[in-house]
């Protein structure tokens, strides 16, 4: 085994480099947990749009003239009369709402959930090489510590 011999200097620009590293190592682990944090946050946006085709579905299925309960905010409801039970007003942007039926509201829906899959299969994707990368970085640290240690 050959041992290397650093002057001062040599020494003082690996422990530079090392510093370097694990703060880029650190900038890169909070970067993934960022992207796992979006995520967790896309898993809920998922589950959130497959309870509205679940409510739209429900709807649908009840009778008209039935009375309902619509909620306003979380855990709060008002009663209300079901007048159409395969009409639903969808808001389409610029603060314009259009009438739409129950499967072309689905449809609608289940666009956005596609969407939503796709965003979060790019962050997974993300997140594998991040990780990846985070190994290599790992691996750079060690042997840079080492050779500084060894001196």
């Amino acid at each position: 085994m050959v041992v290397k011999k650093y002057n001062l200097e040599d020494k003082q620009n690996l422990e530079k480099e090392l510093h370097l590293k694990i703060r880029e190592y650190q900038e890169m682990e909070k970067h993934l947990q960022d992207l796992q944090l979006q995520v967790q946050n896309l898993n809920q946006n998922i589950s959130d749009i497959d309870g509205i085709v679940e409510s739209i579905n429900e709807i649908s299925n009840t009778k008209e003239g039935s009375e309902i309960l619509v909620p306003i905010s979380n855990g709060i409801f008002i009663k209300a009369k079901l007048e159409k039970n395969n009409q639903f007003l969808v808001n389409v942007g610029s603060d314009s709402i259009v009438e739409k039926d129950s499967d072309k509201t689905k449809e609608l829906i289940i666009k956005q959930k596609d969407n939503v899959i796709n965003y979060k299969e790019d962050m997974n994707n993300q997140i594998k090489i991040i990780s990846n990368e985070l190994i290599d970085l790992n691996q750079k640290i060690s042997k840079l510590d080492k050779e500084i240690k060894s001196e």
